[in-house]
C-alpha cells in the first residue's frame, strides 16, 4: 500500500475516533437522562425508549471501535 492510501486511511481512523467520542458523549447524557428519571418514568415508554437509544448508541460505538481496529491493523 503507498503513502497516499495510507494517509487516507489515516484520516479516516481520526474522523471515526471523532466520531466515536460524540456518540460516547451522546450515549453518556442519554444514561445520565435516564438515571435523573423518577423510576415511574423509567418502568414508561420514555424510559423504554431511552433504554433502547443507549443500547443502540453503545452498539454504534462497539461498531466504530472494531472498525477502528481493523484500519489500524493495515
Amino acid at each position: 500500500m503507498n503513502s497516499i492510501r495510507r494517509k487516507k486511511i489515516q484520516k479516516t481512523i481520526e474522523s471515526l475516533q471523532e466520531l466515536t467520542s460524540v456518540l460516547e458523549g451522546i450515549l453518556s447524557e442519554e444514561e445520565e437522562a435516564f438515571e435523573n428519571m423518577p423510576e415511574g418514568l423509567q418502568a414508561s415508554d420514555n424510559g423504554m425508549a431511552s433504554e433502547e437509544a443507549q443500547e443502540a448508541l453503545g452498539d454504534a460505538v462497539s461498531i466504530l471501535e472494531d472498525a477502528i481496529e481493523c484500519l489500524e491493523g493495515i
